[in-house]
């Protein structure tokens, strides 16, 4: 059965990463705009593209950093078999209250585009493959972070204070930690987006250098948290080897986690959200729609990546974790991450990446006609 529940829970998550963020934006968009005439016609357009954004993801991640909280504080003392009864509850809850809410949201359309014409829309991203390839290794440190640093957390002091009798409140399980990296990232996220747009918010140039930056800069602090993994990895196997008791705590807190987490949540809301900018500087504004299918995709192939690394080098996932070699595959990805960096510098400064807007010759129309959609094929 867990051969079977895996693969439904991982298209259930990829699902909800691809159409969440898209189904709430939609809903914050205004039919019209409060006219500015000191900004341009372009800059008002970005502002309200950031307003909707900033509604959307504070709603997304609000309801993600609640769920986690709850489940720090109250479910960590919960049993697996509780943990995941509790887990269907709610999200057989959520269901039925999206189902009865359906009537009320908003329907938009489908364009009905042929799948021939979107694979023509598609041929004219294969420039941005070279480039896009660069950040696969900034991913398997993503898949990492939510693999190999939970790992690490094993026999290691989660208790705070012994003399806090409340259990709840006396542990800081591993949950918490990707609690504070998801928190870290939102704040980074909103920020630097807000800077970059207040700092040079009449010069388009000096904005999209600045994103270039910001992602170059979220690579090198991804290493950041790489080399903090290593070094508490190699203390941690240490450390076991004089305990060879696998039920024996180490005198090691879990706080020691806590600066590789951080970093990752600043890395992530560097690099992993500017993804969405990166796109949109360089594509049309008619094949802007591919950006979720470039960046999940990015994950996917980090994910198979990390999960062959463990056929090819058995010897560093041993079956327990006191006979792992963490820090060997660590150590792999810290250089793997510095040594792509140069290369992302270099080809994002030595070459034009942007995409032309291509006009297609043949296209498709939706018109409403007493209330039904009707095709109206349009050509040249």
């Amino acid at each position: 059965m867990l051969y079977i529940a895996l693969p439904v829970i991982l298209v259930g998550l990829a699902g909800k990463q691809a159409s969440l963020e898209g189904f709430l934006r939609q809903h914050f968009v205004e039919e019209t705009i409060a006219v500015d005439e000191t900004k341009s016609e372009r800059q008002q357009e970005e502002d309200y593209n950031d307003i909707v954004d900033g509604r959307a993801s504070l709603w997304s991640n609000g309801a993600g950093f609640l769920g986690q909280f709850i489940c720090w504080t109250f479910a960590s003392s919960l049993s697996w078999q509780q943990r995941i009864m509790v887990s269907f509850i709610e999200v057989a809850a959520a269901y039925a209250l999206f189902i009865c809410g359906k009537r009320f949201f908003l329907r938009i359309p489908p364009t009905r585009r042929t799948a021939v014409s979107r694979l023509k829309e598609a041929g004219g991203l294969v420039k941005l493959i070279p480039l896009w390839l660069l950040f696969i290794p900034y991913f398997l440190v993503e898949v990492a972070g939510f693999s190999i640093f939970i790992l690490q957390s094993d026999r290691l002091d989660t208790e705070i204070n012994p003399r806090i009798s409340l259990h709840s409140f006396n542990q800081v399980p591993v949950s918490s930690l990707y609690v504070f990296e998801q928190f870290i990232s939102f704040l980074v996220s909103m920020s630097t987006k807000y800077l970059i747009r207040k700092l040079w918010s009449s010069e388009e140039a000096m904005q999209r250098g600045a994103r270039y930056w910001r992602m170059g800069v979220g690579m090198a602090v991804g290493f950041g948290s790489l080399s903090s993994a290593w070094l508490v990895e190699r203390r941690r196997s240490g450390l076991i080897k004089k305990n060879p008791n696998n039920d024996q705590v180490i005198r090691m807190t879990i706080l020691w986690l806590a600066p590789q987490f951080g970093l990752l949540g600043i890395a992530n809301g560097l690099v992993f959200e500017g993804l969405t900018d990166f796109f949109y500087d360089r594509v049309p504004e008619s094949k802007q729609y591919f950006v979720v299918l470039f960046n999940q995709s990015l994950m996917v192939i980090g994910s198979f990546l990390s999960g062959l690394t463990v056929l090819l080098a058995p010897d560093w996932f041993g079956d327990t974790i006191g006979k792992c070699q963490l820090d060997k595959y660590l150590l792999m990805l810290a250089i793997l991450n510095v040594a792509v960096l140069p290369l992302y510098i270099f080809l994002s400064l030595r070459f034009d990446w942007n995409i032309p807007d291509e006009v297609d010759g043949r296209d498709i129309e939706i018109e409403e006609v007493d209330g039904s959609d009707v095709e109206t094929l349009i050509e040249e």
